[in-house]
């Protein structure tokens, strides 16, 4: 078979980055289904510091529960439901494993009746909020549908409709009025997608592929580094190579490799079995598929760099890695953040009931730089309106140009 024969048939990628590295890719025998995308979150490095950091970082903030005006409520059902959401998670848990596997395409909650046939619309007949596990839910004809849903009769006869989610060998039936989705993109992005949704994850294979590879070569190599083959240059009659007798061959193994200083007379040439690390760059190589990932995952490097210290300081520094640790919490963790609390105000039609859920990360360290900036800024404007006034000039007109109102000053 030739050269070519053995890539007809293949998915072959080719990308280049900026900075002008070509990587190949050969798809077709990669698994991207849902158990082998649960475990590449879990053993792929760059995948797993993805998931990890946003999953970690959304389940920092607080839920509370407020009027439709903003304003706090002490007391809510759901404030209960989610201090203690099941028998086995508390409320970090249960939001970060809601972030990880949301990651993989779709999140599935099951929210379980107190009472036989309970209508778990109305918060007051929930007992628990647990997780099911993605790669273990069959759809079967739910993710069908030939028409647009927009009568109360359509949405009830979809609602009725079940999924098979089976755990340790038993298969439970589980209506979808007693199901709230997640998705990592959008649902019904593809046909027969209902309540499903694609993951980043697909887009990300050739990176993905990559880095395992990478991995694995370095793996091997750093295996090899130890291990060398001495090769016997001797030339017999008219030129020929002389095969290394036993005693010699035993001399070489014991004594050449175990000692840090070799003398000898012999026409012996050694080499070590691995390449070499440098040409073959694996760990650039590795480095800058890492980043396209977290690209796609919205985390920019200086953000790495925040994470990789420990989240350091008391954010009232005003470093550029805090300022935009700051700018990644509300730009794209709270947008997660929103998904999760409107999904559930809408499940629970707390909107009609006058109020919302809300995640706020305010409290968090690395958010004081914004207070700080905002004291630096009234400080500022103070002393440019303290010499304002010392100039005379009218203190309306003064207020106004330093941006000051008279409930400031």
């Amino acid at each position: 078979m030739g050269l070519f024969d053995w890539f007809r048939g293949k998915n072959i990628k080719v990308e280049r980055n900026r900075q002008g590295e070509w990587s190949y890719w050969l798809g077709g025998d990669s698994d991207f289904s849902l158990p082998n995308k649960l475990k590449l979150s879990l053993t792929n490095p760059a995948l797993f510091t993805a998931f990890n950091m946003r999953s970690t970082m959304l389940s920092r903030g607080i839920v509370k529960v407020q009027t439709l005006e903003g304003e706090d409520l002490e007391k809510d059902k759901f404030l209960d439901l989610i201090a203690n959401p099941n028998y086995c998670e508390s409320t970090e848990d249960f939001i970060k494993k809601h972030s990880w596997f949301k990651a993989l395409g779709t999140g599935i909650t099951k929210v379980v009746p107190n009472r036989p046939n309970g209508n778990v619309r109305n918060i007051e007949n929930v007992a628990a909020l647990e997780h099911l596990i993605p790669s273990q839910v069959d759809y079967g004809e739910t993710s069908k549908y030939t028409n647009f849903i927009t009568s109360r009769s359509q949405k009830k006869a979809v609602e009725e409709r079940t999924l098979r989610y089976k755990i340790s060998g038993e298969e439970h039936k589980i209506p979808v009025s007693e199901l709230a989705f997640f998705y990592d993109i959008a649902c019904n992005m593809r046909d027969e997608g209902l309540f499903k949704s694609p993951s980043r994850i697909d887009a990300l294979a050739p990176e993905i592929k990559n880095i395992q590879e990478a991995q694995s070569s370095k793996n091997k190599n750093l295996v090899f580094s130890a291990k060398w083959l001495a090769t016997n240059k001797k030339k017999g009659l008219q030129g020929m190579e002389v095969n290394l007798e036993e005693n010699e061959r035993t001399e070489i193994e014991t004594s050449l490799f175990n000692k840090s200083m070799n003398a000898t007379n012999a026409n012996v040439d050694v080499e070590n079995l691995a390449n070499d690390f440098r040409k073959l760059m694996l760990d650039d190589n590795i480095s800058s598929d890492a980043m396209r990932i977290f690209s796609v995952y919205d985390i920019p490097r200086s953000v790495l760099n925040w994470w990789a210290k420990g989240q350091a300081g008391l954010g009232d520094s005003g470093s550029s890695e805090e300022i935009a640790a700051v700018r990644w919490i509300q730009n794209s963790i709270q947008l997660d953040a929103d998904d999760f609390c409107n999904t559930w105000s809408n499940f629970f039609n707390y909107r009609e009931q006058g109020k919302k859920i809300v995640m706020d990360f305010s409290h968090l360290p690395v958010m004081q730089v914004l207070e700080t900036k905002r004291m630096e800024g009234i400080e500022r404007q103070a002393k440019i309106l303290d010499a304002l006034i010392k100039a005379q000039m009218p203190l309306a007109d003064a207020l106004r140009i330093s941006g000051l109102d008279e409930t400031e000053a």
